[in-house]
């Protein structure tokens, strides 16, 4: 059986493809428009780290999590290695708020990054027994 955390990985590595995919033009964003919902606003900010637009900071995010959760000695330093996805969430976060626009894509994939970490923790404590 393929463990929970690599899935929703896999799903957060998809979105963030998406999303990238989007950007350059080779796919067409699917997003209800509402007054709240607005995925265009959201993703016309392009925010960067570094010069690196954040869906590829999060695409190589999940992908850096696969890795590292397939080795053992790694539970601690995949804790603090989502601890960092928090803090982009949070980051993230703002500036929807500010921008008083949501993203769905956006949305499910900082749902992703909160589950991850709760699940790095909880390896981290199972290890630790």
């Amino acid at each position: 059986m393929i463990p929970v955390y690599i899935v929703l990985s896999l799903a957060g590595l998809s979105i963030s493809l998406y999303i990238v995919l989007y950007r350059i033009g080779i796919v067409k964003l699917y997003c209800p428009k509402g007054r709240i919902v607005d995925c265009k606003s959201v993703l016309g900010v392009n925010p960067a780290i570094f010069g690196v637009p954040t869906a590829i900071c999060g695409a190589a995010f999940f992908l850096v999590g696969v890795l590292l959760y397939h080795y053992p000695i790694a539970a601690l330093p995949l804790v603090f290695y989502n601890s960092a996805g928090l803090l982009l969430v949070a980051w993230l976060i703002g500036i929807q708020v500010r921008l008083r626009a949501v993203c769905i894509y956006c949305v499910a994939s900082h749902a992703i990054i909160i589950a991850l970490f709760m699940l790095s923790v909880y390896q981290s404590v199972l290890s630790q027994i």
